[in-house]
């Protein structure tokens, strides 16, 4: 007999939550993730058992299932990266198995519950409160396009510090030049930055800081390199 197949695919039932990339070999596909766990469809012959994330699910008929466990899962790879590489196997009825490597996008579903870490504890699943290390930072810049960050080295479980920056603005006087009715102002925008630090575990602001950014006239300056390097001071080395 030859081995058991599996292809996974987007669940047929609505679904709300973060949509994950799930990608085995050159196919794609989109999944589902929200408190429930990662929803898919397990295609493979009916009686089969899929493992993945530590969770058997045998198969009946081509039907949505819920992995509960893959958040405890993503927690355990590196901290920010984009993708997480798990292994699927999946066996038949007379003992045939073979396996299946999975690459799932899951930088995006992490961040966004990181993002409600302000001021209120984030636990990922079956994990407990503990004591801060301050090894790890999590960084959370102002802007839509601005991609938050991670400082120190550790698992997105490790995760001790999440900071958040406020951006407000002012404008600061660049002198005059000459025009052809007079001198003409010039103001340049200078950037305020408010930065919150809070324990994950717990929800509680740590310490805060604010950040002036540089008065030059010629160029805006931006407030990332004292951002990261507030934040860097907090970590224990």
């Amino acid at each position: 007999m030859p081995p058991p197949t599996l292809e996974i695919a987007a669940p047929a039932a609505a679904t709300s939550g973060e949509p994950i990339t799930c990608r085995i070999g050159p196919k794609q596909t989109m999944l589902a993730l929200d408190d429930a766990g990662l929803h898919a469809r397990f295609v493979t012959a009916r009686g089969n058992t899929v493992t993945m994330f530590g969770q058997d699910v045998v198969v009946a008929d081509p039907a949505d299932t819920t992995l509960a466990s893959a958040v405890a899962g993503f927690a355990e790879g590196r901290a920010g990266q984009d993708w997480i590489d798990v292994v699927a196997s999946v066996s038949s009825p007379d003992g045939q198995k073979a396996t299946v490597k999975v690459s799932l996008h899951v930088d995006h579903a992490m961040n966004k519950r990181l993002d409600d870490a302000q001021g209120k504890a984030m636990l990922f699943p079956s994990e407990a409160p503990t004591a801060n290390a301050h090894k790890v930072a999590w960084v959370r810049p102002q802007g839509e396009n601005v991609t938050p960050y991670v400082l120190g080295d550790g698992k997105w479980r490790d995760i001790d510090l999440v900071a958040f920056e406020s951006i407000t603005e002012k404008l600061h006087d660049c002198g005059s030049m000459p025009g052809d009715w007079g001198p003409i102002g010039l103001l340049h925008t200078q950037k305020i930055s408010h930065i919150e630090l809070y324990d994950r575990r717990t929800g509680m602001r740590v310490d805060e800081t604010t950040i002036t950014g540089s008065p030059e006239c010629d160029s805006g300056v931006s407030n990332d390199a004292p951002l990261r390097a507030w934040v860097s001071s907090k970590l224990a080395h």
